[in-house]
């Protein structure tokens, strides 16, 4: 999820029915900048529904992003963090 802020991460997140969609065992990553309070909240929703929620902010800017190389700065569940971090490193 990589939205402007914390209420669009809440609106995709739970209005949208990202997580309502998902099956046990998911990962949702939240690349958007949001209070720790919003991830924590939402990661506590994720998992009572067996999902997992990391807190993945991304930095470098618009000519990192063309080159590839953001920097993805993750918190979240060490299980969930190595299950993604394929899709990190790419």
């Amino acid at each position: 999820v990589c939205v402007v802020d914390d209420a669009d991460v809440e609106a995709v997140v739970l209005n949208d029915n990202l997580l309502a969609g998902m099956a046990p065992g998911g990962i949702i990553a939240v690349h958007s900048t949001v209070h720790p309070d919003t991830c924590r909240r939402l990661a506590n929703e994720a998992e009572s529904r067996g999902v997992k929620l990391l807190d993945a902010p991304v930095s470098g800017g618009a000519d990192a992003a063309r080159a590839g190389t953001l920097a993805v700065m993750v918190g979240g569940d060490p299980t969930a963090f190595e299950a993604a971090r394929g899709v990190f490193e790419s």
